[in-house]
């Protein structure tokens, strides 16, 4: 039980910095006093809705869009290469990003 306890409190830190990455890109490339902006800082990392990245990707240019993609790649790169995580925080890193990256900017076919 407490090997699960310390893998849930390690999430809970791996999805609040990506919270973090994605809330202060937003507010680089909105502005910090941006609706949006402002409702993210409030929200609980685990509440960060599908509904709010697609309000996030609707107000977002594609340049500003693409700058938020970037960011959330480099920041997903340098995360799993830290040395402390394991195989399974590295996969969730990586599973944890993908599931932003494709709200924010879906998959095309084609």
């Amino acid at each position: 039980m407490s090997i699960r306890h310390e893998a849930s409190i390690l999430r809970r830190h791996i999805r609040t910095l990506l919270t973090d990455v994605l809330r202060y890109s937003a507010a680089e490339l909105l502005t910090p006093s941006h609706p949006l902006v402002l409702r993210m800082e409030k929200e609980d990392p685990y509440r960060i809705s599908s509904e709010y990245l697609l309000l996030l990707r609707k107000t977002l240019t594609v340049q500003q869009t693409q700058k938020l993609v970037q960011d959330i790649k480099v920041w997903c790169r340098n995360e799993y290469g830290m040395p402390e995580y394991s195989k399974d925080e590295r996969l969730y890193i990586k599973a944890l990003a993908e599931s932003f990256l494709n709200q924010l900017k879906p998959p095309t076919n084609g």
